[in-house]
């Protein structure tokens, strides 16, 4: 514990030590006291007690918020605090003098208002060393978002988020920097944090890459006039729970655990917060938080100054010096001298414009909303960026990108709001665009560059774990050398390469993150722990990705989760801890564990994907515990409320979990005959007919599920809307139909399919099927037939069109044109290495003597299996293919009886039941004339008269009765009541 701390400590335990004197107090007291001094004895009583409590509580707030650093304090909150004790102390020691003699009478009203002013002060110490430590670090490091997770990330996860590490947002948030407060966010995953951390999110949830959250903004107020101060930036990262199972998980419904990729946008706090310059000089800010405004104080006039006037002076006078001073510590001052000047003068529009700024700056947005409100339409239209901030603050998004968009040509200030409202709203290409854009303009200040950077990276992880990276250029997807200079570049490209799956390059640049974080002379203490967090999150969400479970528990244990400040981050571990081997533990006690990273709002909320996979896991719970019904009737209305059909990611997660529930876990058969009878129900839901696939060809039955697949696809083609033929051509169900082509060998099917596909997305250049263009365009080559050569060709042409530096697209090209049309693939031919280079060292001879090995198809798959029959014996004869091997094939020695003698005959009736041997012998009477009834082809006895019928009718045989028959059974019969 701190100094501080303890200073805290002795003030309690002075407080208690006064509750004891006045209960021994008390005791001395004579029976026949007056009932008003009893009374008042026992209201100080409670009155020490409560302000005890009020002292403590507010002490653990604090501590909470601030950490370790509140608990040290500085030498100004401990002198203050040290006085308020001894205060108390002189007043223990005059009550325990009193409490020596009988006649002491104590002035109860005195020390009530000791207790309560001892209180004041201590909670005003505690909140001015509070707003002391939270002003503005000489660091320019931005936070992730979220952990994919990811991992926020999520990140979180996923996390997660669970993707950059922090997305940092220029603004500042007032109350934990001089100018800045703080804002959320994530990349991670990321993957595990979700500023991806944008990858902050471990996302994991080890939710699944995440990014660097982004913390309440502290921003530069050294912006002109009209030009915001710069922001800062604050990161947070979580993931996805990132989205990405346990490697050690076999069931379909097994836990999910995110990187930290939540990507809240990070914030980073400005490495000083100083006053804004004068609005003339000419510089630009690029921070978009709101600034006080300066402006020359107005000439005197002849007009009489009051009576308060000749006294304090000019309130805006005042209130004009005070904007001036070099720096600005506490905003309360200037609250009051804006609140002082607008009491003297209501029509004074910088005195309201200051009051806005420093409610902005005290974090009391609804205060600033409300403040200019009351100013009136002319404030407002000079304060919109003030007043976008406030909604971006309270999580308003939808409000604040509607006010941005309203103003025609909005500054850069304005266009860096505008890319963290987008970010929020997950509208990720519109966010990477403005900083794409912001990038290129050239207008950029000195640290603009990093923080463009380091959001641009969240952005970019962001799309990838959307699933459009397709969109972004091949060497904006490759981490640069750049971006291994600082830790909040490194973290965000790593929540970027989980996002894409590259768990073993993403090691490598968390790793890299965390040296530089650790070895940076811009933290301190506090704040490299702060910062570490995300990241130890996010690693260990990616080890645990490699099946480095060792490597990945030990970083696990390093993190105390109830101690994670950051509600986004914490969620994300806890779920990243929870997933793996949730196997092998209680489902009600997993899920009473994982309860906590329930519902956050406000820019803690979750991104949508790290939002479903904390939502997929806790169904997978669910399913755990038996809970089928429940399962199956939350998962049915969120599809019903989507519009079918659709190409959701999520909402096809939600139709196969839908079918376990409906199913309750079981496989193969038994979960088709339940199953197949919800397809007609809700004969749009790719989720369930995925999973009927699924279940078809597990039981090695791919004809029904092709049969069913292409039914549904010729749904969709009947269909006009452009919603259905995007759902038609998906690269996932093209990739399913090309998938059970192959497993019957149509490799004409095969390459139809894939050229309609490249033929619907090549026709919309704004969208992006990078990945199903060019296996199109490589099965479209090995046809003979010139028509696919040509879609091949269009395929390649549209992919190099996008990216150049594709050289799979660059090669096919060349490939494509090579016979039909050089001249197009002569600018290409210098990208592509030699052949001779690429043929250097290789015995083509050795390969030709040797063979090639290819590998089977099903075709002659199917032929070797008929070739290991045994051939057929004319076959044999012939000398057939088969003959030889099968006169080599080794004949087994005949396996004789134990007691067989060689040289003696065997029995020729061996291979005759017993009783039809010659040698059986029934026993018994009864046994003998029941083998000779019962034996096929054995010898009729003659017994009874064969009777000519009349008139040539026939003959009739009459069976003789057996003697006695008739009297025995007569004597078998018991005699009934008479």
């Amino acid at each position: 514990m701190g100094e501080f701390g303890l200073g805290v400590s002795a003030l309690l335990e002075t407080y208690g030590k006064c509750l004891n004197l006045l209960k021994a107090f008390k005791g001395h007291s004579r029976s026949g006291d007056d009932p008003a001094t009893s009374e008042a004895h026992s209201q100080l009583r409670k009155s020490v007690r409560s302000d005890r409590s009020r002292v403590r509580a507010a002490y653990k707030a604090r501590l909470y918020r601030d950490g370790k650093r509140l608990s040290q304090g500085d030498s100004q909150s401990r002198a203050k605090l040290k006085r308020i004790v001894d205060k108390l102390q002189g007043a223990i020691l005059t009550i325990s003098n009193m409490a020596k003699t009988r006649k002491a009478k104590i002035d109860y009203a005195s020390l009530v208002s000791l207790s309560n002013s001892s209180r004041i002060d201590a909670i005003k110490t505690m909140d001015e060393l509070s707003q002391r430590l939270s002003g503005p670090s000489s660091s320019s490091v931005g936070r992730k978002k979220k952990t994919s997770s990811s991992s926020t990330s999520s990140p979180p996860s996923s996390s997660n988020p669970k993707s950059a590490r922090k997305h940092k947002s220029h603004e500042s948030t007032v109350k934990k920097s001089k100018h800045g407060g703080k804002d959320s966010a994530d990349s991670k995953l990321r993957k595990p944090s979700k500023d991806n951390k944008v990858a902050r999110e471990p996302e994991s949830v080890l939710s699944y890459g995440w990014n660097w959250k982004q913390k309440n903004p502290k921003e530069t107020t050294r912006q002109a006039k009209d030009n915001p101060p710069k922001d800062s930036r604050n990161p947070t990262g979580a993931p996805e729970l990132g989205r990405t199972t346990d490697p050690r998980s076999r069931n379909r419904n097994s836990f999910w655990s995110m990187s930290t990729d939540s990507t809240k946008l990070g914030e980073i706090p400005p490495r000083r917060s100083r006053l804004t310059r004068n609005a003339d000089s000419g510089e630009k800010g690029h921070g978009y938080r709101p600034t006080y405004p300066l402006h020359a104080p107005k000439p005197a006039t002849g007009e009489k100054s009051g009576l308060f006037k000749r006294f304090f002076g000019d309130p805006a006078a005042n209130l004009t010096s005070l904007l001036r001073a070099a720096t600005i510590q506490d905003h309360d001052e200037v609250l009051k001298a804006a609140n002082a000047a607008i009491k003297a003068s209501k029509g004074d529009l910088q005195a309201h414009h200051t009051r806005v700024v420093a409610l902005l700056n005290l974090d009391r947005w609804d205060d600033a909303l409300r403040a200019l409100a009351e100013a009136g339409d002319r404030l407002e239209k000079e304060c919109l960026l003030e007043k976008a901030y406030a909604l971006y603050k309270l999580a308003q998004f939808e409000e604040a990108e509607k006010l941005l968009k309203s103003l025609p040509g909005p500054s850069r200030a304005l266009q860096h709001l505008g890319a963290q409202v987008a970010y929020r709203l997950e509208k990720f290409r519109d966010a990477s665009d403005t900083y794409r854009h912001l990038s290129d303009d050239g207008g950029s200040r000195p640290g603009e560059e990093n923080d463009l950077r380091i959001n641009t990276l969240a952005t970019h992880a962001q799309l990838e774990w959307n699933g459009l990276g397709g969109t972004l250029a091949e060497h904006h997807r490759q981490p640069s050398r750049e971006d291994l200079e600082a830790f909040e570049p490194a973290y965000n490209a790593a929540c970027g390469c989980i996002a894409r799956g590259d768990f073993s390059r993403a090691s490598v640049l968390l790793k890299r993150s965390r040296d530089l974080c650790e070895a940076s002379e811009e933290l301190g203490p506090e704040q490299k722990k702060e910062e570490l967090l995300p990241i130890v999150i996010q690693h260990a969400y990616v080890l645990t990705r490699l099946g480095k479970e060792a490597e990945a528990a030990a970083l696990q244990k390093s993190v105390i989760v109830s101690e994670i400040p950051d509600a986004q981050t914490r969620a994300i571990a806890r779920n990243n801890e929870t997933a793996v081997g949730v196997e092998d533990r209680n489902p009600f006690l997993t899920q009473r564990l994982t309860q906590s990273a329930a519902d956050l709002s406000g820019n803690d909320k979750f991104f949508e994907y790290q939002a479903a996979i904390f939502r997929r896991n806790r169904y997978a719970l669910d399913l755990k515990a038996q809970k089928f019904e429940g399962v199956e009737s939350s998962t049915s209305k969120l599809i019903l409320q989507t519009p079918a059909p659709t190409a959701s990611r999520v909402i096809a997660e939600l139709g196969a979990i839908s079918a376990a529930a409906h199913a309750q876990l079981q496989t193969g058969k038994e979960a088709l005959k339940g199953i197949l009878p919800m397809l007609e129900k809700r004969p749009n839901d790719i989720g369930l007919l995925l999973t009927i696939i699924q279940l078809y060809v597990q039981t090695q039955n791919p004809g029904p599920a092709l049969t069913l697949l292409e039914a549904f696809l010729r749904r969709l083609e009947a269909a006009t809307t452009p919603d259905h033929q995007d759902v038609r051509f998906a690269p996932g169900l093209v990739a399913v139909a090309v998938a059970l082509y192959r497993l019957q060998g149509r490799q004409n099917s095969v390459r139809r399919e894939l050229a309609r596909a490249s033929t619907h997305w090549r026709s919309k250049p704004k969208e992006s099927a990078t990945s199903l263009l060019r296996e199109a365009g490589v099965e479209l080559l090995k046809s003979t037939n010139l028509e696919d050569y040509a879609a091949a060709g269009a395929t390649f042409e549209d992919l190099v069109a996008k990216s150049k530096d594709d050289m799979t697209a660059t090669a096919g090209l060349v490939a494509s044109f090579a016979t039909s049309d050089y001249t197009k693939t002569e600018p290409y031919l210098s990208k592509l290495t030699p052949v001779d280079r690429l043929t250097a060292g290789i015995d083509i001879k050795a390969l030709v003597d040797a063979g090639v090995a290819s590998v089977p198809t099903s075709a002659t798959t199917t032929t070797a299996a008929v070739s290991k029959k045994r051939a057929a014996d004319s076959e044999l004869e012939r000398g057939g293919a088969g003959a030889a091997s099968s006169k080599r094939r080794r004949r087994k020695k005949p396996r004789l009886p134990k007691n067989y003698e060689e040289g003696s005959k065997p029995d020729p009736e061996r291979w005759l039941p017993l009783r039809d041997r010659s040698t059986y012998r029934p026993k018994g009477k009864k046994g003998k004339r029941r083998a000779a009834e019962a034996t096929q082809g054995g010898v009729v006895r003659e017994e009874g008269e064969t009777l000519e019928l009349v008139g040539g009718g026939g003959a009739v045989r009459v069976e003789r009765a057996a003697a006695g028959q008739a009297g025995s059974s007569k004597k078998g019969k018991k005699k009934g009541k008479k």
